[in-house]
């Protein structure tokens, strides 16, 4: 699925709900977008504090996720940004084209935080963006990193196009869309 039909809205239908536990589940809609992205025909569930899955994965995301040749879960590559311009500039060096990461980071002056996509498109010339299948919003990284009161020391990103789904989360983080 490309990226207009893997997002937009589709990987979280349920943000517009008025249901606010579909805004506060941003650890769900980053694996149902990349799901999506593969073809399978998924939505993001909304936070429940009752799922044991879903909050260890709030507090530790790279736990959805499992490299298929070790077994391990993916490594977190710190940015160590210290301002906008600085991260930009290591995260895209870090991403090749068609790459997909999740990158996930701390807001400034808050005790919570925000996980979301980060991708360089294969077509040359084209930029980094971001991709929030919370919100069902895509900004250039530029855009992105420019435009939120982002705690840039927290800001971590790691690669999930190469990942397989840990079974537990998929069962815990979405559902198949239902006609």
């Amino acid at each position: 699925m490309g990226i207009e039909d893997a997002d937009r809205g589709n990987a979280n239908p349920g943000y517009w709900s008025g249901n606010g536990e579909y805004g506060r589940n941003c650890q769900s809609c980053v694996p149902a977008y990349e799901m999506r992205r593969r073809g399978y025909d998924v939505i993001a569930l909304p936070l429940s504090e009752d799922n044991s899955t879903q909050m260890a994965i709030r507090s530790d995301t790279t736990l959805t996720w499992r490299n298929p040749d070790t077994g391990r879960h993916p490594t977190l590559f710190h940015m160590h940004g210290r301002d906008a311009t600085s991260t930009e500039r290591r995260i895209a060096g870090r991403i090749k084209p068609g790459q997909r990461y999740a990158m996930h980071f701390g807001w400034k002056g808050k005790n919570n935080g925000h996980i979301v996509v980060v991708e360089r498109v294969p077509t040359k010339g084209s930029p980094i963006i971001v991709v929030d299948s919370q919100k069902g919003r895509i900004w250039k990284l530029h855009e992105y990193l420019h435009g939120r009161d982002i705690d840039y020391s927290t800001l971590g990103i790691y690669r999930i196009d190469n990942l397989e789904l840990e079974a537990n989360a998929a069962a815990s983080l979405m559902r198949a869309r239902t006609p």
